[in-house]
């Protein structure tokens, strides 16, 4: 078995797998499927439409701002995950959303936070690698709110981040691997882990969070969970630039 990691290997192994028919390939956060090919992709999109929601409730100023780097397809969802969140919470809540080309920079994203913050926002959800930094430096001067991803970063700096939209995408090689030794193969087809599965995908909070928002964040992800609620994955609202 060839574990890829990553959806940026779909045409890869698609093209690889049909080679190797007696091999089994699986793709993590992908959306290939074949007699020899499977994914399983953790739905990162779910756990931001819960941080979308809690950004709605708790904004003091009606603003909000989602920071980004790259334009791949995992940060398009999460961020129209989120607004759809902060919509479905309170449509007159204000959304500044900003791709600015870069994971990494920090100096570039703690000028977008700034300017974040002096056009109103008061709650910034960042879907960063090492330029989330610049966020955080931005964030802890001037007292603003931060919604990070992927790890807990409520138990990483309590004082600048109010949530986490967890989402552990290192379960679908664990699983693949776990199926490969319980059933003798892996998926098949496309695998989705969502927030019904808690252990992958879920909106971690700080102790300061009222029990009121819990409750409204509890019942968005119960009604994701359920399937009764359909996470968007495409944004079609303006951009914030800086």
């Amino acid at each position: 078995m060839v574990i890829a990691h990553g959806g940026q290997n779909n045409q890869a192994a698609a093209e690889v797998a049909a080679r190797f028919p007696k091999t089994q390939f699986v793709v993590t956060q992908g959306a290939v499927q074949g007699s020899n090919l499977c994914s399983y992709d953790v739905l990162q999109e779910e756990s931001a439409y819960l941080a979308g929601v809690l950004a709605a409730l708790t904004t003091k100023t009606g603003v909000v701002g989602h920071m980004s780097g790259i334009r791949v397809p995992p940060g398009l969802k999460g961020r129209a995950a989120y607004a759809a969140g902060v919509r479905d919470t309170d449509s007159r809540v204000k959304l500044l959303t900003n791709f600015s080309g870069d994971q990494d920079d920090n100096a570039l994203s703690l000028r977008i936070a700034k300017a974040q913050m002096a056009a109103g926002a008061d709650v910034i959800f960042t879907m960063l690698n090492s330029g989330r930094d610049g966020v955080t430096q931005a964030c802890r001067d001037a007292g603003t709110r931060q919604i990070g991803n992927v790890i807990d970063w409520t138990a990483v700096d309590p004082q600048v981040f109010v949530a986490s939209a967890w989402a552990d995408v290192g379960i679908g090689a664990f699983l693949a691997v776990k199926d490969m030794q319980q059933r003798g193969a892996p998926g098949p087809g496309i695998r989705k882990i969502g927030l019904s599965d808690p252990a992958a995908v879920r909106l971690t909070m700080g102790q300061g969070v009222a029990a009121a928002v819990r409750e409204r964040v509890a019942k968005a992800s119960a009604a994701i969970a359920s399937g009764q609620l359909k996470v968007p994955e495409h944004y079609e609202g303006k951009e914030f630039s800086a």
